[in-house]
C-alpha cells in the first residue's frame, strides 16, 4: 500500500475511534467459562493475551483450554458489538508454553498475528488474514523466545519482545526478519506499545543496577533514544501494559 494512502486510512480509523468514544466507564464482562459452542466447555480456559481490530471492531483473545498438556490453543473471536464469540481461530503449531505467546493486530491491512512457544523450544508466528480467517504464513524468528509483540501499522512492521533482543518482522508477504540487540533485559512477557505517528516503541526494563526503567526505542534507527527511571514504589514496571495517546504523545501506565 502506499505509504500517504496509509497514513490517511490510519489517521481515518483513529478519527472515528475518536468520536466513538464517550463516558469510560465498564460496559460487561465476558466470563470465559460462558463462552463457546454448547458442545463444547471453556471451563478453567486461561486468557493469554487480547488485542482489538479497531476497523472491524473484532476481539481477538488467545486462550489456553488444556494446562495439563499445554497443546488445545485456539484464538476466540468475539463481536464488539454483541460482545459473543462468533469465530474461533484453530489449526495453530503445537504450543508447548502458550504462556508466552501473545497477538497483535495490523487493522490497516487487516492482518492477525499469533505467536507460539512451539516444539523444540521454537518461537512461531502465524500470521493470519482477516478476512479468511485463515492462517496464511508462518514465520520463525531467529530468537527462539517468544514474548509480546506490537505492529506499526504505518510501516506493516511487527516487534517481538525476545528479552534482551527485538526481532522485526519486514512485513507478511516477505516475512523478513531482522534481530536488534538491547542494552538491558526486559521480560518477554512485558507489553509493548507503539507510537506510529513518531515510530516510537514503549516498554519497560531493569538496568544493570536493578532499577525499573521506562524505555523510549526509535524504530527507525533501531536503538533505545531515552530511559527514564521509574519510582521505586511503582513495583515491577517491566509487567505494566502502558498504552499511548496517539494524538497527544501521552504514555499512561499503572
Amino acid at each position: 500500500m502506499h505509504p500517504p494512502l496509509t497514513r490517511f486510512l490510519t489517521a481515518a480509523l483513529l478519527a472515528a475511534a475518536s468520536l466513538t468514544a464517550g463516558a469510560q466507564r465498564l460496559l460487561t464482562q465476558i466470563p470465559l467459562p460462558s463462552i463457546g459452542s454448547p458442545t463444547e466447555s471453556l471451563e478453567g480456559a486461561i486468557a493469554i493475551d487480547v488485542a482489538v481490530d479497531s476497523a472491524t471492531n473484532r476481539i481477538y483473545v488467545p486462550v489456553l483450554l488444556d494446562l495439563a498438556t499445554s497443546t488445545s490453543f485456539q484464538v476466540l473471536v468475539i463481536d464488539g458489538a454483541t460482545n459473543q464469540v462468533v469465530h474461533k481461530l484453530t489449526g495453530f503449531p503445537v504450543a508447548t508454553n502458550p504462556f508466552y505467546g501473545s497477538i497483535a493486530i495490523d487493522s490497516v491491512r487487516n492482518f492477525i498475528y499469533v505467536d507460539t512457544f512451539g516444539l523444540n523450544n521454537t518461537c512461531l508466528v502465524s500470521v493470519i488474514d482477516g478476512r479468511t480467517e485463515k492462517i496464511v504464513k508462518t514465520i520463525e524468528p531467529p530468537y527462539r523466545v517468544c514474548g509480546k509483540m506490537a505492529v506499526d501499522p504505518i510501516t506493516g512492521k511487527v516487534y517481538i519482545n525476545q528479552g534482551d533482543a527485538l526481532n522485526v518482522i519486514e512485513s507478511e508477504a516477505s516475512g523478513i526478519v531482522d534481530s536488534y540487540n538491547l542494552p538491558f533485559y526486559i521480560s518477554n512477557n512485558s507489553e509493548m506499545i507503539i507510537s506510529p505517528y513518531v515510530h516510537r516503541l514503549y516498554f519497560g526494563s531493569n538496568s544493570s543496577q536493578n532499577s525499573e526503567l521506562l524505555n523510549f526505542y526509535d524504530t527507525n534507527d533501531n536503538q533505545v533514544t531515552e530511559s527514564f527511571t521509574i519510582d521505586p514504589a511503582m513495583d515491577a514496571l517491566i509487567y505494566v501494559s502502558p498504552v499511548v495517546n496517539w494524538n497527544t504523545g501521552h504514555l499512561f501506565g499503572s
